[in-house]
């Protein structure tokens, strides 16, 4: 877990959650998810670059550690946690050359030599070790303590200057920085030495470029490069800030872009610099204007088919979203506004729904602050809090808190109407229709569902329109159990999503369709329709609906008779569910096994017929713990068939046999309930 780029402490499990790609639920604190996930597993921990947040950082591995008996956590920083139960290893230099052996021969024995020649041969493939540079580079290596960035950034001069030059170079700034002693120099100051040393090589455009990169988190694009230096020469300035290893090339991107970083000591060092320069200000100012455009439009791109690579983009960028926006709260809330308004989409769908309600609500909360009346005259400003409102919202909706969700996207919906935008009123209404509906008003819930549909064919959007046709299908199929109805809507909203070149946004409304022909006993079209929302899935690499859609899959599967494909199917399922800390599906996976358990009745035992009801009963009572823990609801056909599994029990066990097993259910850990379910055999021809 990288946490370089991360200033904010409230993000180390944020980063933690989205390296194991855990998927947040609701009311679960996001401490509690990442525990719950490490609680059994045999796991190595390595927190990178935790010295700016040390406080936060031992008290998060001081808590693991005592909750995780079997996790073990390597951290780096430059100081200690100083927690309980630390063991501290000081990461020795390279090896150093012997003075009293200075030949070729020795010297090639020795680390810190080995590294200072791999990187001249890199960049001179002609240079050699001789016995007339040997004692050259053994000063050099001896000079810089060894330590692996000094040498690199020396041997990044060969080209330049032969091993005695630097040799002589470095002499000269060290004894400027201490005084001529001849005691081991600090770490620290070794290399504040050599970066000094290094920079006052550069000419002055290759200065003032590494300044400003040093305002990117997490590395940049060339584009992005040439958004904050303008006014330089950023093509040649950046080659020869590569050539001088202060500047490091990573692997293309998905979009074929070559990314750079820089190291965190030199990125630093240059923001030190920047400061000092009195650019600072207006340099964030540039990085924060590039960062709005990007996410403008990355939010256009995710409604098309461009939507894979835009996401990817997306993550890639997201230490520098964060900058710009702690930016942007600092200075400009009309660009604060705007992110928010533009990330939500990308936050729900990644998993960051918890960090992007809290960059939001703070982004209003400055709006409100500052709202004067010439602001709340403005349609501009207020189409930006309307966005802001309406992702708030979604983001409330992923996290299950129904209430302030239904809230916020009404607010956002007055806002739209008082600016007469069709579009965003329509989409803003979906969204709603599909809050009023979970908070039980059916009357109000149709009608808007309706009203949105009607605006959004107005306003001609067609990814609006598909959008709201997919709502008002489920909210048809839940109120009236209108399958035909349901699933024509569907359809239509399928048809315009692959016409705007969103077919992910299609498995959706595929996954909704093969749930309507499911419960119509239409298995073969409900196979059909959830095999192809599955693959849609995989290709988005959305694993949290691509696990829904499995689970419904095995549904299919059981009714059909299939009770192997079934069981593999929800076992499939639940994997996923436990690795991303889904609750909610994890439950409903456990209670369809109970129903394969229930129907298990090919001529057993009276022994082992009990023995499979009882294990029934356990599952359901985990399963009836977790829905109360994280308060999820089943859909009212799924509501039928749990009562009417229920009622079966009853009519097979004693009440008091039932009540012992549904208790001892609910003792058990969610762990503990799938190692169960993972070791019964629910299958009968096994």
């Amino acid at each position: 877990v990288e946490l370089a780029p991360l200033t904010d402490p409230t993000l180390i499990l944020q980063t933690i959650v989205s390296m194991f790609d855990l998927r947040e639920i609701p009311n679960v604190p996001l401490i509690n998810l990442v525990t719950d996930y490490l609680l059994t597993k045999h796991l190595l921990l390595v927190l990178d670059n935790c010295e700016h947040l040390i406080e936060a950082c031992g008290q998060l591995i001081d808590h693991l550690l005592r909750a995780c008996p079997h996790l073990k956590v390597i951290a780096s920083s430059r100081e200690a946690l100083g927690i309980a139960g630390e063991a501290i290893y000081r990461v020795p230099s390279l090896s150093l050359p012997d003075s009293a052996q200075l030949t070729p021969e020795a010297l090639t024995r020795c680390e810190s030599v080995q590294l200072f020649i791999e990187r001249a041969v890199a960049i001179q493939p002609h240079f050699v070790l001789n016995a007339r540079n040997a004692p050259a580079i053994a000063q050099i290596c001896q000079r810089l303590d060894g330590i692996p960035l000094a040498l690199e950034l020396a041997a990044a001069r060969i080209p330049i200057f032969s091993p005695e030059q630097i040799a002589m170079r470095l002499d000269d700034r060290f004894r400027l920085l201490t005084g001529g002693s001849r005691t081991a120099l600090p770490r620290q100051q070794t290399l504040r030495a050599l970066i000094d040393w290094s920079y006052d090589l550069l000419s002055e455009s290759e200065r003032v470029l590494l300044q400003r990169l040093s305002v990117f988190a997490g590395g940049w694009t060339f584009a992005a490069a040439e958004a904050i230096g303008s006014d330089l020469d950023v093509l040649n300035s950046l080659t020869h800030l590569v050539n001088k290893s202060l500047v490091v090339t990573d692997e293309s991107t998905e979009a074929g872009e070559a990314r750079y970083r820089l190291l965190e000591t030199i990125r630093q060092y240059a923001r030190d610099r920047l400061f000092e320069s009195g650019e600072g200000e207006r340099v964030r100012a540039s990085h924060l204007d590039w960062f709005t455009r990007f996410a403008v439009e990355a939010a256009q791109k995710l409604r098309t088919g461009e939507r894979l690579v835009w996401m990817k983009q997306l993550e890639s960028e997201h230490a520098n979203l964060r900058a710009a926006l702690a930016w942007a709260l600092e200075k400009k809330t009309v660009s604060a506004l705007q992110l928010v308004g533009d990330l939500s989409l990308f936050w729900m769908d990644r998993g960051y729904a918890s960090e992007g309600r809290r960059w939001t609500e703070q982004a209003l909360a400055r709006d409100t602050a500052e709202n004067t009346a010439e602001d709340q005259a403005s349609s501009k400003r207020s189409a930006l809090r309307a966005g802001a409102l309406l992702g708030l919202g979604g983001l409330d909706n992923a996290l299950g808190d129904f209430v302030r969700a239904h809230a916020e996207i009404g607010e956002s919906v007055k806002l739209w109407r008082e600016l007469g935008d069709k579009r965003n009123l329509a989409f803003a209404l979906a969204l709603l229709a599909y809050m009023t509906l979970y908070l039980g008003d059916v009357g109000k819930t149709q009608a808007t569902a309706e009203e949105s549909v009607a605006l959004a064919r107005e306003a001609g959007d067609i990814w609006v329109l598909g959008t709201t046709l997919g709502i008002q299908g489920n909210v048809v199929f839940q109120i009236r159990g209108d399958v035909a109805t349901a699933s024509a809507l569907s359809q239509e909203a399928i048809s315009l999503f692959r016409r705007s070149g969103s077919i992910w946004d299609s498995a959706r409304a595929l996954m909704q369709l093969g749930l309507f022909a499911s419960f119509e006993a239409d298995y073969p079209l409900a196979r059909a329709r959830l095999e192809e929302s599955i693959a849609l899935f995989r290709q988005d690499g959305n694993r949290a609906f691509g696990d829904y859609a499995t689970s419904w899959l095995a549904d299919v599967a059981r009714k059909q008779g299939d009770i192997r494909e079934a069981v593999a199917l929800y076992r499939e399922s639940l994997s996923g569910a436990q690795e991303l800390g889904n609750r909610d599906l994890m439950a409903r996976c456990l209670e369809c096994l109970a129903f394969v358990a229930i129907k298990h009745d090919e001529n057993p035992t009276s022994e082992e017929r009990l023995t499979q009801l009882k294990s029934a009963v356990r599952l359901l009572g985990v399963a009836a713990a977790a829905r109360e823990a994280i308060g999820t609801q089943r859909i009212p056909a799924e509501r039928a068939e749990y009562d009417e599994e229920l009622a079966n029990l009853r009519r097979q066990l004693a009440e008091n046999v039932l009540q012992a097993a549904w208790a001892e259910g609910r003792t058990l850990s969610m762990d503990q309930a799938i190692e169960f379910a993972m070791g019964t055999d629910f299958d009968p021809q096994d």
